[in-house]
């Protein structure tokens, strides 16, 4: 992992993204209705562990994805605003 500034092509110029541990982080807007709206969805509890156990942890589902998308191996992997990672967990 390089820099902020490798990430700066790809960005708008006030994005806020640091390097912290290796990873790059950016700052989450938690006042909008959209952010909001997620955190409501997904803490609840019930929900949510049914949500990732039928479909991101069966294998069937991972399966597919894994051959849509190929090898992880030796790629840089951008997670930005895809929800709470469960396929990179997976």
């Amino acid at each position: 992992m390089g820099n902020s500034e490798d990430f700066a092509p790809y960005l708008k110029p006030d994005a806020g993204v640091q390097i912290l541990n290796g990873l790059a982080v950016a700052p989450i807007d938690f006042k909008n209705a959209y952010t909001r709206a997620n955190a409501v969805y997904f803490d609840n509890h019930v929900w949510a562990s049914e949500y990732f156990r039928a479909c991101h942890r069966d294998d069937t589902f991972k399966d597919l994805w894994q051959a849509a998308i190929g090898s992880w191996n030796d790629k840089v992997i951008v997670d930005i605003g895809c929800g709470p990672g469960n396929l990179f967990a997976a």
